[in-house]
């Protein structure tokens, strides 16, 4: 392999990083490769931690938007009670007739 001729203009931080061929260095991407590779059959494309994961995420997003909105609509009708229950206890308060005398 030919040597890389620094410019003037380039510091060695602007040059690519060369590349280690020692053993230590090989072994350790060998290792490397071995483990993603380990990592892959575990957990890639077709395993069943995928399948479920793909089932999780599609089933909340296909019925998610439906159990929010029953879940906006049941916390609506519990409230809505309450809002008597003000009223009840502030007669005068936002509906009322005004207890203020004009002078």
């Amino acid at each position: 392999m030919a040597q890389q001729e620094i410019r003037e203009s380039e510091t060695p931080e602007e040059l690519p990083p060369a590349h280690d061929y020692t053993p230590e260095a090989r072994r350790r991407e060998a290792r490397l490769k071995a483990r993603l590779g380990r990592v892959r059959q575990e957990l890639g494309p077709g395993t069943r931690f995928a399948v479920v994961l793909k089932r999780v995420f599609l089933g909340a997003w296909n019925d998610g938007f439906i159990h929010a909105g029953n879940l906006a609509y049941m916390a609506m009708l519990a409230i809505f009670p309450f809002a008597f229950l003000v009223l009840f206890i502030f007669p005068g308060g936002l509906f009322g007739k005004e207890t203020h005398e004009r002078v």
